[in-house]
């Protein structure tokens, strides 16, 4: 059985050109959309030509005959660039390619690329995220964009396989050559990326060189996560050695009386291993900062008093 062949991108584009020009006297009507705080009355045609799914959200009628202003829960700047980008014309657009600023160029390629994907406008989709995915290479260091970026990534594997990882390998390098790791580990509890905030905490301890203790950025939890992880490295004897320490035997410690050591200023001075060319798997070094030798796990917030009186440790049972 002899499968249909698929056209090629000169076929392809022969039935835009002609979906585009068929029909010269358009007969149009505007949709209202509001968006936070912000209505734009726009065309139903454009949103329609470019996204299947604003085309079959144009095509239910309103109950009442009248055109209701349709809520979206969109960020308005996301969906304020998505909309300009769509009502761009090409001279327009060169100008703002020559002149605008490349950061902010990105910035509008984030944007644009969220709610094209949201929209299902596939073309709008892959221009946008090969824009982010140029740009990203010159402003990798950028921590607000890369979390944005972060955000945005899982979401496109369907366009682009390869882009999730390529832009996690970018953050990951920087948190090494950064001078300010807090700052990403902040960024990958923003996207919940256990990988990227092991790698932070590796490079907290580092780069500390006994600052540690007076980084108002970093909160008890992150404070115990740094002191379990520099135990745990401390047990280390090459850099490629990979364990697990999730329990000795011996004298069990309460995770309470951990966290109340973590005051100690005393603590922060880790002893890291200095022969480690390369930090370990991320992760493994997740685990090296929330597992305790004890074999405690790290709760991913403060106890409180209740919680305390219910917790179970090991060896006190």
């Amino acid at each position: 059985m002899s499968s249909k062949a698929l056209p090629s991108e000169e076929e392809e584009w022969n039935v835009v050109i002609r979906s585009s020009t068929s029909n010269y006297s358009y007969d149009d009507s505007s949709v209202s959309l509001r968006v936070g705080g912000t209505t734009f009355r726009v065309s139903r045609q454009r949103l329609s030509t470019a996204s299947p799914q604003f085309a079959a959200m144009f095509s239910i009628a309103p109950a009442n005959g009248q055109n209701e202003t349709i809520v979206l829960n969109h960020d308005v700047d996301d969906f304020t660039h998505f909309l300009w980008f769509l009502h761009l014309d090409p001279v327009t657009f060169l100008t703002y390619r020559e002149k605008c600023l490349e950061k902010e160029q990105m910035s509008r390629a984030i944007s644009i690329a969220v709610i094209a994907h949201f929209y299902e406008a596939s073309s709008i989709t892959k221009w946008a995220i090969g824009q982010v995915r140029d740009m990203a290479k010159k402003f990798g260091d950028d921590i607000s964009l890369m979390t944005r970026v972060l955000r945005l990534s899982p979401c496109v594997k369907d366009i682009d396989p390869d882009f999730d990882q390529t832009v996690r390998n970018q953050c990951l390098n920087q948190i090494e050559i950064s001078g300010n790791p807090v700052a990403w580990l902040a960024a990958g509890k923003e996207v919940d990326d256990q990988v990227l905030q092991g790698r932070a905490y590796y490079w907290i301890l580092y780069k500390s060189n006994g600052e540690i203790a007076g980084d108002s950025r970093l909160n008890t939890i992150d404070r115990l996560r740094l002191l379990i992880g520099s135990q745990n490295l401390r047990r280390y004897e090459a850099p490629n050695k990979l364990l697990i320490f999730r329990g000795v035997d011996g004298t069990q410690e309460p995770r309470v009386k951990l966290v109340q050591n973590t005051t100690d200023p005393r603590l922060w001075s880790p002893q890291v291993h200095t022969g480690m060319d390369q930090p370990y798997d991320g992760s493994t070094l997740w685990e090296m900062f929330t597992v305790s030798p004890l074999g405690l796990v790290v709760p991913d917030h403060v106890l409180t008093v209740d919680e305390l009186a219910v917790a179970s440790f090991p060896g006190t049972d």
